[in-house]
């Protein structure tokens, strides 16, 4: 009988020893997406304290939110157009000066807080122009067989990222101030110029300029792609009609009628789940049918949504339910990623990327608004439920208008075809 190796589960590690280049990047992208989290801890805190209300934190918010859905849309059209390389410096060495102002605001014995909007402001900026790019490097720094297990390591990056960024702000700011946490995030940012600075030379596959007429390029060519429509649409199912990651702690006390320890027991459990599934994906670059794969862990996703609404007064089935999705939603990421970076061209996967970008950051905040008016008309445990439903209904419907996502295998394809 055959032995189950450890080694096979866990996270596939060849990348980083054999691709200097995503290494590299890898260690750019956890320093910082280190200074982020933190930052993201620290900011509306700080902004909360400075007015003593709460519409601080969500003006705060809002001034992220719309440069958020502009920006990327800029970035993909400069990842295609210029040296990623250059761009990634640039755009970490930008997100280190904001930390420097917010170091120096924060020195300030009465902190203007409108200098906190500013600095949401250009962090949010600065961010969408720098994901497309990193994103986008990724198929030119390591070859297509080792591409899943990359863009496994930059989730698994990710997620430790988002546990440990927030403890060591909080822990900062709890021991000696504002000043503190914002001070690691500039030493956190210089990592990541540095790391940036080590990529090699990343210049653009054509011969363009950017402007309005490639960003709208990238729009024609996810519309001429049904396979990248597909997985878009699986996406936009899982975060409208699934668990409602904003708004699970609210629905959570009405559901359960629970006090703020076992909120932040439901949190963790998404994180654990999330943690958990990328450090044992080393099994997920053999996946041969990516597409039915996504399909699979959409349907778990939605499953595991249904046993959270029917897990009135049962607390610990909740927590079970909710790290199941973490973990899914984690393998779906990385297994439609693949998809997407895979089939299109090097010289589209900047604006393809800055699409699939806004996508992930718009959907999530229609999926809070759909949830919360649900169980504000028909209760908690019934918005989550009938989510889940739909969302199990939402995996027929994509599998019947988008056949190519579930007969798609990565060999059936050239790199760069459609």
């Amino acid at each position: 009988m055959p032995r189950l190796r450890l080694s096979g589960l866990l996270v596939d590690g060849a990348p980083l020893r054999r691709d200097p280049g995503f290494r590299a990047l890898w260690v750019s992208q956890s320093a910082s997406a280190v200074a982020r989290e933190s930052i993201r801890l620290a900011l509306p805190l700080h902004a909360y304290l400075l007015t003593g209300s709460a519409a601080a934190a969500g003006i705060l918010s809002l001034v992220q939110l719309i440069p958020g859905l502009i920006a990327p849309l800029a970035g993909g059209a400069l990842a295609d157009a210029v040296d990623r390389r250059l761009l990634l410096g640039l755009s970490q060495a930008g997100l280190g000066a904001v930390a420097v102002l917010l170091l120096l605001v924060a020195l300030l014995p009465e902190p203007p807080v409108v200098l906190l909007f500013l600095a949401g402001a250009l962090m949010s900026v600065l961010f969408g122009i720098e994901h497309p790019a990193r994103i986008a490097s990724v198929p030119r720094l390591t070859p297509p067989e080792r591409l899943r297990a990359a863009l496994a390591l930059s989730a698994l990056a990710f997620q430790v990222t988002a546990i440990v960024g927030p403890a060591v702000a909080g822990i900062l700011v709890g021991a000696s101030g504002f000043p503190a946490a914002y001070a690691f995030a500039v030493l956190a940012y210089l990592l990541a110029t540095a790391g940036s600075l080590r990529l090699p030379a990343l210049p653009p596959s054509g011969d363009r300029r950017p402007g309005i007429g490639m960003i709208r390029e990238g729009f024609a060519y996810v519309r001429s792609r049904r396979i990248i429509l597909g997985t878009f649409a699986i996406d936009i199912d899982a975060v409208v009609f699934g668990l409602p990651v904003a708004v699970l702690p609210v629905l959570a006390i009405e559901a359960f009628g629970i006090g703020p320890a076992a909120v932040g027991l439901l949190a963790a459990a998404r994180g654990a789940g999330a943690l958990g599934a990328a450090l044992f994906s080393g099994w997920v670059p053999g996946v041969v049918r990516v597409g039915r794969a996504v399909l699979v862990v959409v349907l778990v996703y939605a499953l595991a949504t249904c046993v959270v609404g029917l897990s009135t007064g049962h607390l610990w089935l909740a927590v079970a339910a909710v790290v199941v999705a973490g973990a899914v939603d984690v393998l779906s990421a990385v297994l439609r990623a693949a998809i997407i970076q895979h089939v299109t061209p090097d010289e589209l996967r900047g604006r393809v990327t800055a699409i699939h970008v806004l996508l992930v950051t718009s959907a999530p905040r229609i999926g809070d608004i759909r949830a919360t008016f649900m169980a504000e008309a028909f209760g908690a445990t019934t918005s989550l439920l009938a989510g889940g439903l739909l969302a199990i209904a939402g995996v027929a419907v994509v599998d019947r208008l988008w056949p190519e996502l579930r007969r798609y295998r990565e060999r059936d394809l050239p790199a760069g075809g459609g």
